[in-house]
């Protein structure tokens, strides 16, 4: 699988697989990264780039850890966004923002189209 985390192109393969090999040697134990929630993750996101402005292109390791982080607590995302402003004084203020865009529309059309089909008789 690719994966675009800002301007760097990742592959990542299977990001499940990706993700618990990358996470062990930065101390996530199997447990942890299983139970880890998106929530948690995008705040994994917002420190590392907080700490490191341009994460994907000074430190790859780590920022391919967290598009597949990304890529599989989503299960749908193929791209992330995350921009420090110049002034950020906290980590809550990087901003995030992900997404697989032609899924999120099939999806949305899905749901739209659901009632109307049961409205009919159709689902």
């Amino acid at each position: 699988m690719l994966f675009l985390f800002n301007d760097v192109v990742f592959d990542l393969g299977d990001p499940r697989d990706t993700a618990l090999q990358a996470g062990l040697p930065h101390g996530f134990s199997e447990t942890k990264l299983l139970s880890m929630r998106i929530g948690r993750v995008i705040k994994l996101v917002r420190e590392a780039m907080y700490d490191e402005h341009y994460l994907p292109r000074t430190n790859p390791e780590i920022a391919g850890f967290l598009a597949a982080m990304i890529a599989w607590k989503t299960d749908e995302a193929n791209a992330l966004l995350a921009v420090a402003p110049k002034h950020a004084t906290t980590a809550s203020r990087i901003g995030v923002a992900g997404g697989d865009e032609p899924a999120r529309r099939a999806a949305a059309r899905r749901q739209a189209v659901q009632p109307c089909r049961e409205s009919v008789g159709l689902a």
